[in-house]
């Protein structure tokens, strides 16, 4: 096979690789845009989305374990040390969890855009730390390192899990 040739789906054939129909059957080939992921440009639009999606992802897992917590020990209320610590393991794998979806799901954009948007809500959610407690203390500065390291290891998970499934 050629590099400069595109193959036909449906016929199986190949065509000029700048072909937007096959030349054989007609079958219309998909347009995609060259340059897009290398060129440089961060596209907001998906800085903003993979941000949406790592906030969600977020607040549904803390939430999810925090009510988990709170249901199978029901004086955990009590011990708010440990429900905020559930709490944060919560966070920590939404925030895992919505970066490599996110990372998944944008695959064929470049990995700055989902990198910039998780570590964007990284930061804010950490702001709004401080703004909650009302100090800015070492383990807050600790949450963001080790919240920023899983987001981005979350993205590169989606990225190379979209690039195995891909083929």
């Amino acid at each position: 096979m050629l590099d400069n040739k595109l193959n036909c789906k449906k016929c199986k054939k190949q065509s000029a690789q700048d072909a937007l129909f096959c030349q054989h059957c007609g079958y219309k080939f998909e347009v995609r845009k060259v340059g897009t992921a290398s060129d440089g440009i961060i596209n907001h639009k998906y800085v903003i989305y993979t941000l949406v999606i790592v906030f969600m992802a977020e607040m549904i897992f803390s939430f999810i374990a925090g009510l988990g917590w709170y249901i199978f020990y029901p004086d955990a209320m009590e011990d708010i040390p440990k429900l905020v610590i559930v709490a944060s393991i919560g966070s920590l794998s939404g925030v895992f969890f919505g970066s490599l979806f996110a990372a998944y799901r944008f695959a064929e954009r470049s990995i700055k855009e989902v990198t910039a948007g998780a570590l964007a809500c990284v930061v804010i959610s950490k702001t709004i730390d401080i703004f909650v407690t009302g100090s800015f203390s070492i383990d807050i500065l600790t949450g963001l390192l080790v919240s920023s390291v899983i987001a981005f290891a979350g993205v590169l998970a989606g990225h190379f899990l979209k690039i195995k499934i891909s083929g």
